[in-house]
């Protein structure tokens, strides 16, 4: 950040964008180290790795988007094509944590199949 904010390349709205990405990062690790988020019930479960799929998906395809755009582009534009990925690794990291859980709560005789 402190780089971005000394690149004359970077406009105003530029930075903007680079603090509100950081941001929004720092508030999604946040929660998922301090809120209780994973649910206990299998059909909760599912809604919330239907969710988080879904959400992957769309964190991807504006990621790929943003990359697109970024060819030949500022830093400040690079630095949201970052965020982005990261916020795609940390959506990934809660699949996985969901499903452990289900895998957890699901009775062993259903896994006997």
């Amino acid at each position: 950040m402190a780089e971005l904010a000394n690149d004359h390349s970077v406009t105003r709205d530029g930075w903007i964008r680079c603090i509100r990405a950081a941001s929004d990062f720092e508030d999604a690790v946040h929660a998922i180290l301090n809120e209780a988020w994973i649910p206990n019930t299998l059909p909760q479960l599912t809604a919330s790795l239907i969710r988080i799929t879904d959400n992957i998906r769309k964190t991807r395809a504006d990621a790929d988007f943003t990359r697109d755009l970024a060819l030949g582009g500022a830093p400040d534009t690079w630095f949201c094509v970052y965020m982005a990925l990261n916020f795609e690794r940390l959506l990934e990291m809660q699949r996985e944590v969901l499903m452990d859980t289900v895998i957890k709560l699901t009775p062993r005789a259903r896994w006997a199949n």
